[in-house]
């Protein structure tokens, strides 16, 4: 793949997550400006242009709840390198408990 099918991938999958989580409150772009140049890049950009060094990041956040993981909430940080797809993304899950506890 070339710099710019990679930057097209990017692209395409953030903008599928931001349709799939669309509030702030469930996913989080932390860099904006690395976004923005993302797209500039991929809408402007020949062939032989060099990407933007920097990538998008993001939180997603999500709550559990069920009987037993009532009040469990989980943020899965990803930010990806510049060859990717073809390069796996760096990937980070947390997990807390908000409410009652697990029994």
């Amino acid at each position: 793949m070339s710099n710019r099918e990679w930057a097209e991938s990017q692209l395409a999958e953030v903008e599928l997550l931001t349709s799939m989580f669309p509030g702030q409150d469930e996913l989080e772009l932390t860099d904006q400006l690395a976004l923005a140049d993302l797209r500039s890049y991929v809408e402007n950009s020949s062939s032989g242009d060099k990407p933007p060094p920097s990538r998008p990041r993001f939180f997603i956040k999500q709550r559990l709840d069920s009987s037993v993981l009532n009040g469990t909430e989980f943020i899965l940080s990803c930010a990806y390198p510049s060859e990717y797809p073809s390069v796996l993304p760096e990937i980070t899950v947390r997990k807390s408990l908000i409410g009652s506890s697990l029994t």
